[in-house]
């Protein structure tokens, strides 16, 4: 028998084909993949910029540039003036009023010593030398000062120095230190090291601009004093072609 209603089982397809089921309407809407990085449509992105961003770069392009010309001119004169520490070198050396039976202890050392200003552009000012008379290399028996000196370039010159000691009890040798030394004395010889401590100034007739100060530590070492028949004086034991002393910053 013909239905009533000829429309109905259309109206149930359409329904069917066009309500979401419940697991759909859990799920949501579908998901584009991928993601779409492009900003929706209608928006206007613009791009921020720092405002001194251009003139920040420049000036680091300039500062960059003006510490290459700066180091660039240091090696440039650097090279040109070649600078060159001091020589220093124990000429003779003569010991008198050695005792170690004293106390305090006494002696008197009378050291030439040559300097050399090897640099041929640069002046040489010695503002102060400290002298140490060290025992064995471990013990300072005796200090001096010598007065500040100028040296032009490629000038020598040579100067006595005198150390003293045992003449303030504040300053005495430590008594087995001076029995040390009276031993090595009874066999022989005993080996000193002149040690100093020299303050000098670089300075440049071309470059007046150019000074360059510098602390410098000066060790003459293997100077090995001879007593003889005399328990009072002795000599430095004669060394051909004695070595220049070491010298350091």
């Amino acid at each position: 028998m013909a239905s009533d209603h000829p429309g109905k089982p259309n109206e149930q397809t359409t329904d069917k084909n066009t309500t979401p089921t419940s697991q759909q309407q859990q799920q949501g809407p579908p998901i584009q993949w991928p993601p779409q990085s492009h900003p929706p449509q209608g928006y206007i992105q613009s791009e921020h910029r720092h405002p001194c961003s251009g003139a920040c770069r420049c000036f680091l392009a300039f500062l960059i540039l003006v510490i290459v010309i700066l180091l660039l001119t240091k090696l440039i004169i650097w090279a040109t003036l070649l600078p060159r520490f001091p020589i220093f070198h124990v000429a003779n050396m003569h010991v008198t009023n050695f005792n170690t039976d004293a106390n305090p202890f006494t002696a008197r050392w009378e050291t030439e010593i040559r300097i050399e200003n090897p640099n041929t552009k640069l002046y040489l000012y010695v503002d102060g030398m400290e002298v140490f008379m060290n025992y064995n290399d471990k013990y300072d028996v005796g200090i001096t000062w010598i007065n500040p000196m100028f040296m032009e370039s490629k000038n020598k010159t040579s100067m006595q120095v005198v150390i003293n000691t045992g003449e303030s009890a504040h300053h005495a040798v430590p008594i087995w230190i001076a029995q040390d030394m009276g031993k090595d004395q009874k066999n022989g010889g005993i080996n000193f090291v002149l040690k100093i401590k020299v303050w000098v100034t670089l300075k440049s007739g071309m470059w007046l601009w150019f000074r360059r100060s510098l602390m410098l530590n000066v060790e003459c070492d293997d100077l090995k004093v001879n007593f003889g028949n005399s328990s009072r004086e002795g000599t430095l034991e004669y060394i051909k072609d004695r070595e220049d002393c070491y010298v350091s910053a």
